[in-house]
C-alpha cells in the first residue's frame, strides 16, 4: 500500500534514513513545503540518488537548511538542481567547499608566470570551462622585434638611452629624438616635413601648436605668441592681419648688431638702413629721403610740416618755424637773429614776395614797407620819412630833410620850407643858407660879410641864365653857355641866339667890351638895338665911344640873368 501522506510530526526522529527510501520514491510532489528539514535527515542520508532530477527547489529547501554535513561529496549537480534553486539565502555560510563541488574539465594548476600570460575561458554560471598560458619573451636583447601588448607604465622609474642611443616613433622611424653626448636632438628624418609641438590630444587642428619644418623653419598659427621673460614680457606673434613684436614689460626693446637694415616684404627695396659708428638712412620707395651724418642730418626732398605744427629750434626751442594755414611765422624767443651768406662761395641774398615786404622793428613797428608795384618807404620812429614813387624819391613830411655828413660844424641840409610847399631850403653851414622859390628866384642868407653876405635874412641870388664870349673882329666864339648860335649881321653888329627862350622878356644882360687898342675895339661899347629885348635871341651893337661909329668888338662877354 503506498504511503499516500507522511508528515513530519508523524515520523521519528531519524526514522526514515536514506537506505530506508527506494531511489526516486520521494517527489518533489510528495513533500509538503518545508516538510524536509535538516533535523529530519540523517547525515549523508540524501544522496543524488535519492533525489528525483529538479525535484529540489528553493521552496522546498528551508533557509540554511542545507549544510555541508547534510550533501555527501558530489552530491549536487546540475540536472539535480533546478533552475535558480540554489539561492545564498539557502546555503549556509561556509557550506559549499571544493569537496562539494564536481569536478570539470580544467586541469587544476597555476596559470601564468613572468615568462607567460594567462588566459582564462567562463561560461555563464561563472565556472572556469578552460585555462593555458601563452609563453612571453623577456629577453629584450635577444629579441630584435619586441612589442607592448598594452601600454607601459614606469612605475615612477625613467627610460634612460645612453649617448647616440635614439628613441624612434613612426612606422618608418620618422622621428628621431637623442643626445650625442654634447647636443640634444629632435630629428625629422622621414614622411612629411613638419615636427609639430600640441597643446592638446585632439585631432583637429591645434591653434597652440608649434611647428618646426624639415628646412628648420618655425611656425606658429595665427593668435598663437612666441613668449619670453618671466612674466612675458616680450611677444612676437601675428593676429591674422598684421605681425607684432611687442614689449609690454620691464625695460626696453634693444636690438643688437653692427648693421641692421629694413627691407620691404620682396627683400629687393630698402625702407632704413642702421650704420655701425655710421649714419642712419631712411628711404622712400627705395630712394633716400633722409640721412644722418657727423655734421647733422641730410634730407632729399621737402620736409613738410602740417599747419600750426612747429619746426623748434634750440636747447630751448627758441626759434620757431609754422604755417598757421594762412600765414608763415619765423619766431625767435633769445637773442639775435641773422640771416648771412657770407661763405666762400656765397653771393646775394634775395627776398621775393608775391606782394608786399613789411620789415617791422619794436614789434609790429614799421621800419621798411616794400609795396608790390609800388614804392617803397623808409620809416622812422614809425613816422614814413622817404618814400620812391613813379618820379623818383619823396620825402612825405613837411620840412623833412636831406642830410649829409659833415667833418665838423652843422651838416649841409636840403629840405622843403619857406613861404611855400614848394620852395627849396638848401643849408650848406649856418652861415651859408638858399632858398630857392618856387618863382626861381634863389634866395640867401648869411651870418657876417666874412663868409661871403652879410645878409640876416633870405635875400634874392638870380641864377645866370646864359653866357658868352665872343670876338666880332674875327667871328670867333670863345666860348658860351646857353646859347645856340651867333649871327654876324654887320660891322659892329650880331644876333645872339639862346638854346632855351626866356618865358618873357624881364631878364638882364651885363656885357663887357674890350681889345687890344687902336681899331680892335678897346673903347667900344655894348648896346641891344630894342626896346623890348627878344625871349629867343636879342642883337647886338658895338660902337666906339670916340665917334658912336658901330665898330667889331675883339672881346664882348655877355651874362643873362633871370
Amino acid at each position: 500500500m503506498a504511503l499516500t501522506q507522511v508528515s513530519t510530526d508523524g515520523v521519528k526522529n531519524d526514522a526514515i534514513s536514506h537506505n530506508k527510501i527506494p531511489a526516486n520514491a520521494i517527489q518533489a510532489s510528495e513533500l509538503a513545503d518545508n516538510a524536509v528539514d535538516t533535523a529530519a535527515i540523517t547525515n549523508g542520508a540524501v544522496t543524488s540518488d535519492k533525489i528525483a532530477a529538479d525535484a529540489v527547489t528553493t521552496d522546498k529547501i528551508a533557509d540554511n537548511a542545507v549544510t555541508v554535513n547534510r550533501i555527501n561529496n558530489g552530491a549536487v549537480t546540475e540536472v539535480k538542481l533546478g533552475t535558480g534553486a540554489v539561492t545564498a539565502a539557502k546555503i549556509g555560510s561556509g557550506q559549499v567547499t571544493a569537496a562539494k563541488l564536481a569536478n570539470t574539465s580544467v586541469t587544476a594548476g597555476s596559470y601564468g608566470s613572468s615568462t607567460s600570460i594567462p588566459t582564462i575561458t567562463v561560461d555563464a554560471q561563472g565556472r572556469i570551462t578552460a585555462a593555458s598560458g601563452n609563453s612571453v619573451n623577456t629577453d629584450l636583447v635577444g629579441d630584435t622585434s619586441p612589442q607592448l601588448g598594452g601600454n607601459l607604465d614606469t612605475n615612477g622609474s625613467g627610460i634612460i638611452f645612453k649617448d647616440n642611443n635614439a628613441a624612434f616613433f613612426g612606422t618608418g622611424s620618422d622621428l628621431k629624438v637623442y643626445h650625442d653626448g654634447s647636443n640634444n636632438f629632435i630629428e625629422a628624418r622621414g614622411v612629411g616635413d613638419v615636427t609639430t609641438f600640441k597643446t592638446s590630444n585632439s585631432s583637429a587642428a591645434d591653434t597652440g601648436a608649434l611647428a618646426i619644418r624639415a628646412n628648420g623653419d618655425t611656425s606658429r598659427n595665427d593668435g598663437v605668441k612666441a613668449l619670453f621673460g618671466n612674466s612675458d614680457d616680450l611677444q612676437i606673434y601675428h593676429d591674422g592681419s598684421n605681425s607684432y613684436i611687442k614689449d609690454s614689460g620691464t625695460g626696453g626693446l634693444l636690438l643688437n648688431s653692427s648693421g641692421f637694415d629694413i627691407l620691404n616684404a620682396a627683400d629687393n627695396e630698402f625702407m632704413a638702413r642702421f650704420v655701425e659708428n655710421g649714419g642712419v638712412s631712411l628711404y622712400y620707395d627705395n630712394a633716400k629721403k633722409l640721412e644722418t651724418y657727423t655734421g647733422g642730418i641730410l634730407v632729399t626732398g621737402a620736409v613738410i610740416v602740417n599747419d600750426n605744427e612747429r619746426v623748434r629750434l634750440g636747447n630751448q626751442q627758441d626759434l620757431d618755424i609754422l604755417h598757421t594755414g594762412s600765414d608763415a611765422f619765423i619766431e625767435n624767443d633769445t637773442g639775435d637773429f641773422y640771416i648771412t651768406n657770407t661763405g666762400t662761395n656765397s653771393d646775394d641774398i634775395f627776398i621775393k614776395a608775391a606782394d608786399n615786404i613789411s620789415l617791422r622793428v619794436q614789434g609790429n613797428e614799421s621800419g621798411v614797407e616794400i609795396y608790390g608795384d609800388g614804392g617803397v618807404a623808409i620809416y622812422h620812429d614809425g613816422t614814413n620819412r622817404l618814400e620812391t614813387a613813379s618820379h623818383g624819391v619823396t620825402l612825405p613830411q613837411a620840412g623833412d630833410r636831406i642830410q649829409f655828413t659833415a667833418t665838423s660844424g652843422s651838416p649841409p641840409q636840403i629840405y622843403n620850407a619857406g613861404s611855400s610847399s614848394r620852395d627849396l631850403r638848401i643849408n650848406i653851414d649856418n652861415d651859408h643858407k638858399y632858398t630857392l622859390h618856387q618863382n626861381g628866384i634863389l634866395y640867401q642868407e648869411g651870418a657876417n660879410s666874412s663868409n661871403g653876405g652879410a645878409y640876416t635874412s633870405p635875400q634874392p641870388s638870380y641864377p645866370i641864365r646864359a653866357w658868352l664870349s665872343f670876338n666880332d673882329e674875327d667871328n670867333i666864339t670863345n666860348g658860351h653857355g646857353g646859347i645856340s648860335s651867333v649871327s654876324d649881321t654887320g660891322t659892329g653888329s650880331f644876333t645872339i641866339n639862346f638854346s632855351t627862350s626866356f618865358p618873357d622878356d624881364n631878364y638882364a644882360m651885363v656885357a663887357t667890351s674890350g681889345g687890344a687898342g687902336g681899331s680892335r675895339g678897346d673903347d667900344t661899347c655894348i648896346t641891344h638895338g630894342v626896346t623890348n629885348p627878344g625871349t629867343g635871341s636879342l642883337g647886338i651893337r658895338c660902337r666906339k665911344f670916340t665917334d658912336n661909329n658901330f665898330t667889331n668888338s675883339e672881346s664882348a662877354m655877355f651874362l643873362f640873368l633871370r
